[in-house]
């Protein structure tokens, strides 16, 4: 693998994210804004987070898929069925380069779960034009995304392949219904290549998972005490189950929590690791995405990209003594609604 071999993503799937290229698989979601073009060719809210942030390194022995890492990962495709509301997509892109902004910083790990937090990178003079800082304090050229062919889609429930041409260096296809494919099947992505970023092209093979059954989806973090999700077990399915959650919308330098467990029906962040979270920032509204997924990946001269078929769903996560808000009526009689962070706040 090349580059640092950090346990997690920053997704999206998403989201999203939403992954890591490592030597025994892990994942950040790739936590990055999401660069498969849905919401701003389809007008659909990507909740992949992919936000699909990733990247990461096993530390717990577990025997997961390699993901992309987040200094290494260049893009990737998603196959997605989006239970909360349900809709599908089938979208990917591949830039010519890595974003510094998505490459955050490991920090806390237990049992699973990595804390990473996002690092702005600072260069005085301050990067031109067409540019981006990196985390080393030079200026980069920013990455463009870049075509990778002709995209063929094969395995799901359209009735045959979905071919798709690039449009603004991006792939998608808007018309695909809910869900986009089965439980076992054999889910294929085939990029013919010939371009600058894929003269060779590639293929990426990945399973249809089981639908994520999550019966309640209401959590509540504190201080001091372990925060447990809970989600319905598929008899027979072995993959895994990977979730993000943010607290910190706001922040100047927030933390993320990643983790990538075992699909056993539940998992409880330690205590230590939700005070550790809540000691770094609380603002705006939080966010939690858990996501039942198989990943695959392939290595390109300039980089990893990788292949999603996932199932997701969208959490719903407070933080005990802390109200989000948009205005003032959103906040107790007492406090006000400071609107720069999205948080009430004592007068």
């Amino acid at each position: 693998m090349r580059g640092m071999s950090v346990y997690w993503m920053f997704l999206a799937l998403a989201p999203l994210a939403l992954l890591a290229c490592d030597d025994g698989g892990g994942s950040a979601e790739s936590g990055e804004e999401t660069e498969t073009g849905e919401e701003t060719e389809t007008g659909e809210e990507t909740e992949t987070g992919e936000e699909t942030e990733t990247g990461e390194e096993t530390e717990t022995g577990e025997d997961f898929a390699a993901t992309c890492a987040l200094d290494d990962r260049l893009g990737g495709f998603i196959v997605g069925n989006y239970e909360t509301d349900g809709y599908s997509t089938v979208s990917g892109s591949v830039a010519e380069g890595v974003i510094p902004l998505t490459v955050l910083q490991p920090k806390e790990f237990e049992d699973g779960c990595q804390l990473m937090q996002k690092d702005n990178p600072f260069c005085d003079p301050p990067c031109g034009a067409g540019q981006l800082c990196d985390h080393d304090g030079s200026c980069v050229a920013y990455p463009e995304n870049k075509e990778v062919g002709t995209v063929t889609v094969t395995g799901l429930n359209v009735g045959g392949p979905i071919v798709m041409e690039p449009k603004n260096h991006q792939y998608f296809d808007t018309s695909v219904s809910y869900p986009v494919y089965n439980a076992g099947a054999d889910i294929q992505v085939q990029a013919t290549g010939g371009t600058e970023i894929a003269p060779e092209g590639f293929t990426l093979k990945a399973k249809g998972i089981p639908s994520l059954v999550v019966p309640d989806r209401y959590w509540s973090m504190e201080d001091g005490k372990p925060l447990k999700l809970s989600w319905t077990p598929e008899e027979g399915h072995s993959g895994e189950i990977y979730f993000s959650l943010n607290v910190d919308q706001h922040g100047n330098s927030p933390v993320s929590l990643f983790c990538r467990v075992k699909d056993v029906g539940s998992h409880e962040v330690s205590a230590n690791l939700v005070s550790t979270m809540l000691s770094y920032g609380v603002s705006g509204f939080a966010t939690a995405d858990l996501y039942r997924r198989d990943v695959t990946t392939v290595d390109l001269a300039e980089g990893c990209v990788d292949f999603q078929v996932l199932s997701h769903v969208q959490g719903m996560l407070s933080v005990e003594g802390h109200t989000a808000c948009f205005n003032d009526g959103d906040c107790p009689d007492e406090q006000t609604c400071e609107f720069a962070i999205q948080t009430c706040v004592d007068p």
